[in-house]
């Protein structure tokens, strides 16, 4: 132990020697002046912990739920422009349904209607020949 105050002083020495006399003690007297050695206290780290978290719930917080809403914005638009799409579609078929002719159509085909003095005929499909085979059979018969 007694040999570190002549360690120290060697280093003096020679740091010293690098220097012009009188400067390093002055640079290193400065800098002793300038940063005192305290010791933190572990209130300013807690403080300092409590500031970090609440920076974070005050940027993050908002910041996703910006991002929430942008998410519903965007599905809400597409929803909008396929329920336009729809909007259109029906918009073209009830114009198309209003002329007399697409009624009279829709009339003829779907109900079977016919114009005072027209004959309606009906094709009857033809029946088929062919007869299932028996399908019960008595037990002991093949």
């Amino acid at each position: 132990m007694a040999d570190a105050p002549r360690r120290r002083a060697r280093r003096r020495r020679d740091e010293s020697a690098d220097e012009p006399t009188g400067q390093s003690r002055a640079r290193r007297s400065d800098a002793r002046a300038r940063k005192p050695h305290k010791k933190r206290s572990p209130l300013r780290g807690a403080l300092l912990a409590v500031i970090c978290v609440g920076l974070l719930f005050a940027f993050v917080y908002p910041t996703r739920t910006f991002l929430d809403q942008r998410n519903q914005m965007n599905r809400a638009n597409e929803q909008l422009s396929v329920l336009e799409q729809q909007n259109a579609k029906l918009t073209q078929e009830a114009k198309k349904l209003s002329s007399d002719a697409e009624i009279e159509r829709l009339a003829r085909e779907r109900y079977g209607l016919v114009k005072p003095g027209e004959r309606a005929f009906v094709i009857v499909p033809t029946p088929t020949t062919t007869t299932p085979p028996p399908t019960t059979t008595l037990p002991g018969n093949p």
